[in-house]
């Protein structure tokens, strides 16, 4: 008795295509990169940010610079302790290139007025416009 033997094909091996793989995997690298360093200026622990009842939810803007101004009058630009002079300077800059440059002073509750007046002044004295004070929403 003669056996027939029938050959199975050959299944091609199952390639996975990895270009796509590291598309995805560098765009969710930029995208956590850049929501980390979006939130990171934000995580001052010494500032306790006013609550209130009104108020908008939070609105950030791509590029606003993050002025955290603490209780004893001293203040950060981006995580950086700077002066008034200092803060002048940069922002003159800014606007000189992006007119509609924003700012958001995020300032202690126990923050005195005269520090958040002295740094909105030198912000307008700087011709910034578009300036922001957040606040919490309490319950």
């Amino acid at each position: 008795m003669n056996k027939l033997s029938f050959k199975r094909p050959q299944l091609p091996q199952a390639q996975l295509p990895l270009a796509p793989l590291i598309d995805v995997v560098f765009i969710l690298l930029i995208f956590f990169l850049l929501s980390w360093k979006f939130s990171k200026d934000e995580l001052d622990l010494d500032i306790r940010i006013p609550t209130s009842t009104q108020g908008d939810s939070e609105q950030r803007l791509a590029g606003e610079i993050i002025i955290n101004l603490k209780t004893s009058g001293e203040f950060s630009i981006n995580g950086q302790i700077s002066t008034h002079d200092a803060l002048y300077n940069k922002l003159a800059r800014l606007v000189s290139v992006y007119p509609n440059q924003a700012v958001r002073i995020r300032f202690d509750q126990e923050c005195k007025g005269q520090y958040i007046a002295d740094v909105i002044s030198t912000c307008v004295r700087a011709k910034v416009w578009n300036i922001s004070l957040p606040v919490e929403a309490s319950n």
